[in-house]
């Protein structure tokens, strides 16, 4: 990471020369104080020092784009592969290992039309409830097998990532986007659930989240879900005029791809006779 510092200033006061270039070798361990103060000193944030030593070592696509590319592409084989890579890794834990399985095994039957385990859907329930501060794993596990599990766990799930990861969501803009896409989804779920009063309450949420004026697409989609939830909990006739104006709001702000992605959502739950609501603008 060359930001034109010498060994000699990043190093003084921290740890000696000799130290710090060997930890640059790979030859030594660095305690997690001392990375923090030596990152400091040469303004570098963690999570970027993170990025760059990954991409330094060869490792430019990372654990969770192979998965999410598999996943878009119908890559069942690929999922299999990652599944063998996970269970070949020798330093992560067991347990860690077995739950990444499982949101591999999950992903692996939303695309073959199976569904998870009891034994398998209650290991996930029983981590996930007994962390006391959730942070990336938990989200990206939670995210990824959320619709293998029941509603009445993904209700009490949610509630539990937002009390339990406040502090891990709050800590940056990605991390806000990771759980607003989850509370859509469950919004989502309640909605094909008819678990309508839990919907309006993460649609709350959801409102929160996206308070930051740049906000356009998250703006956007709250108001499509809201109204989807005002479709199935509200009278139909004030539901429409709600979905009607989101579709111009994504037509106007988000263009032709926002706006059909989000009136292919409503055209698959409208009946016929209320379908001009969605027509194009």
């Amino acid at each position: 990471m060359n930001k034109k510092i010498t060994l000699a200033l990043a190093s003084q006061g921290i740890v000696t020369i000799a130290f710090l270039s060997r930890f640059e070798r790979g030859q030594s361990d660095i305690s997690v104080s001392n990375l923090l103060l030596l990152l400091r000193r040469i303004n570098v944030e963690i999570f970027e020092f993170v990025h760059i030593n990954e991409f330094n070592n060869g490792i430019n696509v990372s654990f969770e784009r192979e998965v999410s590319d598999c996943y878009i592409t119908k890559d069942i084989r690929g999922l299999d592969r990652l599944v063998d890579q996970v269970n070949n890794d020798l330093i992560e834990a067991t347990s860690f290992k077995t739950l990444k399985i499982i949101m591999l095994t999950a992903l692996i039957d939303d695309l073959t039309g199976k569904s998870l385990s009891k034994k398998q859907q209650q290991m996930v329930v029983s981590h996930l409830s007994s962390v006391n501060s959730w942070t990336a794993f938990e989200f990206y596990l939670f995210g990824n097998v959320l619709f293998m599990l029941p509603i009445e766990q993904v209700i009490v799930l949610t509630k539990l990532m937002i009390k339990s990861g406040l502090s891990f969501i709050l800590l940056k803009n990605d991390n806000i986007t990771t759980a607003f896409r989850i509370l859509n989804n469950t919004v989502t779920y309640c909605c094909d659930e008819g678990a309508y009063d839990d919907g309006w309450f993460f649609l709350g949420m959801m409102k929160k989240l996206a308070g930051h004026p740049r906000q356009f697409y998250e703006r956007m989609k709250v108001l499509s879900l809201e109204g989807l939830l005002a479709y199935y909990s509200r009278p139909r006739q004030i539901a429409l005029d709600m979905i009607h104006k989101a579709l111009q709001v994504c037509y106007l702000v988000g263009g032709q791809e926002v706006y059909q992605r989000e009136r292919q959502a409503f055209v698959r739950v409208l009946e016929d006779d209320e379908l001009k609501y969605v027509t194009n603008f």
